[in-house]
């Protein structure tokens, strides 16, 4: 879960992407890319950013958001 808190008092429009580096999309993760307006009276906004869990050992690996 990824919490964007707003510190303006007007819309605000975003893009939430995700980068791979060690983990890979799709294997490793979801894969987030997509653009988000808060209008003025919004202060946060969250996402979820699903992480594939599989039966097998691997060290961490990392994206990044």
């Amino acid at each position: 879960m990824i919490t964007i808190e707003k510190k303006v008092h007007e819309d605000l429009t975003f893009w939430v992407r995700t980068i791979d580096n060690t983990a890979k999309a799709g294997f490793d993760y979801h894969e987030k890319n997509e653009c988000f307006t808060m209008k003025a009276n919004e202060k946060e906004r969250q996402f979820k950013i699903g992480i594939v869990n599989d039966a097998d050992w691997e060290p961490d690996e990392d994206f990044k958001v």
